[in-house]
């Protein structure tokens, strides 16, 4: 299950706690062209707990996806036709966001890992893999259902510290091909001089 809630969370920005939340009879499947979209509407949300607006998580199923999630998701549904998606009758609270940090802490240690992600991990890479990917900043905030781009820059200045996809770097590059655009002009205005 953790596998799954992984995936989920990777491919759509989703909270840990708003996957867990999921409900089979709300879940909708439809083929449209070459993708298969998961819908998920959520019932509950961070940033929307009194359900002023419906929010959805969409995953995208293209051609080359990585793993077939349609069929791990039929098979955790098991012919049941309501109730959780991640149903786990056999923990006293049910699957939340602290199962599925132990289940990364012991894996990390398993594989020797310095560090051991968290239930906020996936979000956190869906971020970085889109603003690496040069993807719309209105698209990403969207995506995560942020309120403004401010959430946005904390991730950068925060995850991408040392990439060249971050604020820094970004800064220090466009400082650079001015100063190049600056003597290239200071150049071309000596050469015309001299002729």
């Amino acid at each position: 299950m953790v596998a799954i809630v992984s995936v989920i969370a990777f491919h759509t920005a989703g909270r840990t706690a708003e996957i867990l939340s999921l409900r089979i009879e709300d879940l909708i499947f439809k083929q449209k062209k070459e993708a298969l979209y998961i819908i998920m509407p959520l019932r509950t949300s961070k940033t929307n707990a009194s359900k002023r607006k419906r929010e959805s998580l969409s995953l995208p199923i293209l051609p080359d996806f990585p793993i077939n999630i349609k069929q791990w998701i039929e098979k955790l549904i098991d012919g049941r036709e309501s109730g959780k998606l991640f149903a786990a009758p056999e923990l006293k609270r049910g699957l939340v966001t602290a199962t599925i940090n132990y289940y990364y802490r012991k894996t990390a240690a398993l594989l020797n890992w310095e560090n051991a992600p968290s239930g906020h991990s996936m979000r956190c890479s869906y971020v970085i893999a889109a603003c690496e990917a040069g993807v719309d900043d209105s698209l990403i905030i969207s995506v995560c259902r942020w309120k403004s781009a401010e959430m946005l820059e904390v991730y950068r200045s925060y995850f991408l510290l040392d990439s060249e996809y971050g604020a820094h770097y970004r800064i220090a590059a466009m400082v650079e091909r001015k100063r190049q655009e600056d003597e290239g002009a200071t150049l071309v205005l000596q050469t015309s001089r001299t002729l």
